[in-house]
């Protein structure tokens, strides 16, 4: 059986297991390659702020990877209005009060990302913070 949103479970697991992303659902597929594995029970936002880590997605059945989505969507949006309520960015806090949970789009779930980590697609070092890109270091972002 596979995820609808992750293409093949084997893939995704290969993929989790390497760090490398899938070739089928990209936006998805990150989403189960990266928060598969075991990490930190805390991560840092690009304010230093500490949070919970994300749900893990299991990839046991379509059902429980299809759930777990949900609740990585539903955690990435509660994440995202803290941060701008912690630096008290009303158009952005109203932005993703906006989103809908369990239906984000890719540019929701980009936005949100870019917002608290600084990456479109964060990868965690095992202390939890992100690992930069070289374009985000070349660029001087963070």
């Amino acid at each position: 059986m596979s995820c609808r949103g992750c293409g093949e479970r084997t893939k995704a697991r290969a993929a989790a297991a390497t760090g490398a992303p899938t070739a089928t659902g990209a936006a998805v597929a990150l989403d189960c390659a990266l928060y598969q594995r075991p990490g930190p029970t805390e991560i840092e936002t690009i304010t230093r702020r500490r949070i919970a880590a994300p749900p893990r997605i299991r990839l046991d059945t379509n059902r429980k990877c299809q759930n777990d989505i949900k609740k990585l969507e539903a955690w990435l949006k509660e994440q995202a209005i803290a941060e701008a309520a912690s630096r008290g960015d009303e158009w952005n806090l109203m932005q993703f009060q906006a989103m809908k949970a369990g239906k984000l789009t890719t540019a929701d779930k980009d936005g949100a990302n870019l917002y608290l980590f600084g990456e479109e697609d964060p990868k965690f070092t095992s202390t939890g913070t992100v690992e930069r890109s070289r374009l985000t270091q070349q660029m001087g972002f963070v």
